[in-house]
């Protein structure tokens, strides 16, 4: 799996992230191929319109990420904040929201 772009996460929150988007994959378009991800931070001031996609707490990081699933592009709406322990809960939003950047 190929990973380009800027992402606020490191390696295990990376890991932990892309395992649930190969798990989207899985479920719901019976892919095991999730060749290629790249990512995008947002701007700090985005706040998604729709309260579906308003995920965490705190300082929350909103990124980009567009992964190739079995060759077709989709993007996904990441979000991380501080668990409050050290660590860092994530949430992906799917489908892509309309008003993000």
């Amino acid at each position: 799996m190929h990973f380009t772009g800027e992402t606020t996460a490191g390696e295990v929150l990376i890991r932990d992230t892309l395992q649930t988007i190969a798990q989207f994959a899985y479920s719901s378009r019976n892919c095991r191929d999730v060749s290629a991800v790249e990512a995008r931070i947002l701007p700090e001031d985005y706040v998604p319109a729709n309260p579906q996609y308003r995920l965490g707490t705190g300082k929350v990081v909103r990124e980009t990420w567009t992964a190739t699933l079995c060759g077709e592009k989709t993007r996904f709406l990441i979000s991380f904040w501080p668990d409050g322990r050290g660590g860092t809960f994530f949430g992906i939003g799917y489908p892509y929201p309309d008003d993000a950047p």
